[in-house]
Parts: C-alpha cells; structure tokens; sequence
C-alpha cells in the first residue's frame, strides 16, 4: 500500500499543466502559510445487527444543535462534519510552464459526525431521546503534495486562476467523541426503569495513518501574495477508529443488538486562505559585458568575434583544442573573461585539454592568435564538453580580430 502511494505522488507531480499560454523563463519560490476552515459533507459506517430487531438508522445530520451526556449534561454543538486547520511550507513556479508544484505541512482538527434515529423513544433523566449523535473528533498531523494547473490570468481576485489537486499523508491522534476519550471498553448506561440502550466500545484503533484527496479551484492576488483555495476533500483512514455495541432494552427484555463501526472517514467542503512571500533568487546577469579586448605586445587591439553562443548549466566545462585540418604551426593564446588560461598553445593532431569554471550570466572564451600559420588565418578546432555533451566547432582568428566562444552559465 505505502510503495503505490509513493508512486502515485511521484506520477501525479510529474504531470504538466493543462494550458501553457505564458513561457515562465524561471523558477520562482514562494514561502506559504495560512489557514483552512470546511464542514457539511458525509462521513460512511458499518453497521451489523447481532440479535433483535431494534436498531439504530442513519439519518440526516442536523447543523447545530444540543446534545447531551449520560451525566446530563446538555452542550451546544455544530453536528456535522468540521475542519480548521494551519499549515505552512512552499510552492514552486515551474520554470517552463504556468503552474506551480508545493509541499506543505498541516496541522488540523476534524470531525466526523454520524445521527442516527431512535428505534424508540425512551426517557432519560427527566428528557425524551430524540436523536443519537456520534462523532470521530480528532487532530491530525501530516505532510500535503499540491499541484496546480493553469486555466486563466483573470480570477474573482484579479490575479491567475488555477485548478489544484493535493494528496497528503498525516497521523491522527487524540481521538474523542464530542469531549469524550475514544478509549476501549468505554461504557454508557441510557436505560431507566428497564427502557433503552447501552452503549459498550468493543474495539478502538487510535493514532493511524490517514490518506486524504483535494481537488479545486484556486484563486491568486495580482503579486501572487494571497491565494484562495475553495474544494472538495476527501479523508480516507487507513483503518477503522472505533467499534460501538449498542443493546436495546424494553420492559428489562433485550430486543436489539447492533454493532456500529465508525471509520473516521469524511467527504466535505473545504476553503483555505494562503498568505505568500516570493523568496528573492539571485538571477545570472546574462547582460554583463564583454571582457577587456587582449592586447599584443605591441598595444594592436583586435575586437572580439564572437563565432559560438553555447548555453549550459554546469559550472566547470572543459576546452579541448587541437588542429583539425592540415597542421601548419598554427599558434594561439586562450583568454577566459580576459585571463590568461594558456599561452602559445601550438595547435597539433594532439588535443591539449583545459578545465575551465564559469560564473553565472555569460563568459567568454578568446583565441588570440599568436601567428596565421602557413595557411592563414589561424584556425582553431574546438571541442566545449559540458558534463555528457560535447560541442564542436572552429575559430577563425587573425590580425584584426580574435574569435571567441559565448558560453552562457545558468545554474540550477
């Protein structure tokens, strides 16, 4: 189970995104944290009836209402499925496309609900039974996936509008029901005057792993500091929390047993707010200029002619040259950036080799002849290895000009 999980993360965050109508020429880091609040929804159980034929049916929940313990004691509550939670961590641009891919770390408190109607009306301490509420009120800790797609740059916040997907793993723990513990052999006493219902916890599975699911709509601020999250979410428990054995009495007789199995799971609306800070990456500067032009001894400048423009992302490349053609004495100085790397190279069948550290943005590599040769002009044939790729070419060079490679080093 775990090894298919890794794998549909990895699958799912590989995924491009639907649109792709902006080019993104970079990566861009943004620091996430905020806020999710949810409800409504459905939580499913498992029910097995044991003997009689009183038992507990699943009914609507109601939204609010009073509920009240065994102690008689009456409380307010919201019943129905709940979510409010924090969480924080980052998203991603992608560097080529128009979505952005995120891990984030939550921190929430859920709860599921389940009612259920009366088989009978029975009295309790002075009031008449009306509904059975149960719930699942936990906290769970976990780690989320999140993936966007691409739909619109116009959105109900004026920035980009997305579809997102999540997937999380997270461990739940302190599991009650409303204030109470969820702890095994846990039991209640509802019946007066040989009339209504016990009820025993016959098994409890407390701290497991959950798998929850997401998918919606987001909504981004122009300068994408805010975001609005408004989705579905799906919580699935890797097994049961807890067992309930209800046995139903009337007139001190038993005429019902059941067994109802709460899984903690819930299907419910959810809306998060996102509060963003754009991390500052340091961009090459792919506009610095040309290096000093190399001089001779006798002060002649030559300009620089640039014969190869080459893009790579490693830092240390490597320079072979040799002479390709006919060997004719041809002899070069090599400039890196208007350093000297090596002098009167004479150019053989033989390659020489020079390794070679770039700084981020562009950097020039110069053939400054020191002759022509018997042939001229002096030819150089160069070989650019940048980690498995190899770049061939030649460099004309001459009295008036020096030719030169362009590499442009961007790091990852």
């Amino acid at each position: 189970m775990k090894r298919l999980v890794i794998l549909l993360l990895v699958w799912w965050c590989a995924q491009p995104t639907f649109a792709q109508r902006e080019r993104v020429t970079s990566r861009r880091f943004f620091v996430t944290a905020g806020f999710n609040l949810g409800g409504a929804g459905f939580s499913p159980n498992f029910s097995q009836q044991l003997e009689g034929s009183a038992r507990y049916r699943r009914t609507t929940n109601f939204a609010v209402g009073n509920v009240t313990d065994v102690n008689g004691n009456a409380s307010f509550a919201i019943i129905a499925n709940t979510t409010i939670g924090v969480h924080s961590g980052f998203i991603v641009r992608d560097k080529n496309k128009k979505g952005f891919t995120g891990i984030e770390f939550e921190f929430q408190q859920n709860k599921a609900c389940y009612s259920f109607n009366n088989p009978f009306v029975y009295s309790f301490q002075g009031d008449s039974s009306v509904k059975w509420v149960m719930t699942d009120k936990y906290l769970r800790a976990g780690v989320t996936l999140q993936r966007t797609f691409f739909m619109s740059d116009v959105s109900a916040m004026g920035g980009e509008q997305h579809i997102y997907a999540r997937l999380s793993y997270a461990h739940t723990f302190y599991n009650r029901n409303f204030n109470v513990r969820i702890v095994q052999d846990h039991f209640e006493d509802w019946t007066e005057n040989g009339r209504g219902m016990t009820a025993r916890t016959i098994e409890a599975n407390i701290g497991k792993g959950m798998i929850s699911a997401e998918v919606g709509l987001k909504q981004f601020a122009p300068d994408k500091d805010r975001a609005i999250d408004i989705g579905v979410v799906v919580h699935i428990p890797l097994a049961p929390t807890y067992v309930d054995q209800y046995t139903f009495y009337q007139a001190n007789a038993v005429v019902g047993k059941q067994n109802v199995t709460y899984h903690g799971s819930s299907l419910m609306l959810n809306f998060r707010y996102n509060f963003q800070g754009a991390v500052k990456v340091k961009v090459p500067d792919t506009t610095k200029p040309a290096p000093a032009i190399v001089q001779t001894v006798d002060t002649t400048e030559r300009k620089m002619d640039v014969q190869l423009t080459y893009k790579t992302t490693h830092k240390k490349i490597k320079i072979i040259v040799y002479d390709r053609n006919e060997v004719d004495g041809d002899k070069i100085s090599l400039y890196h950036n208007g350093k000297l790397v090596a002098s009167n190279v004479v150019l053989k069948r033989r390659k020489k080799r020079f390794k070679v550290k770039l700084e981020p943005g562009s950097n020039y590599i110069l053939m400054y002849a020191e002759n022509l040769g018997d042939i001229p002009p002096n030819t150089a044939a160069v070989v650019i290895k940048s980690g498995r790729k190899k770049k061939n070419v030649t460099i004309s060079s001459d009295e008036s000009k020096s030719g030169a490679i362009e590499l442009i080093y961007t790091p990852q």
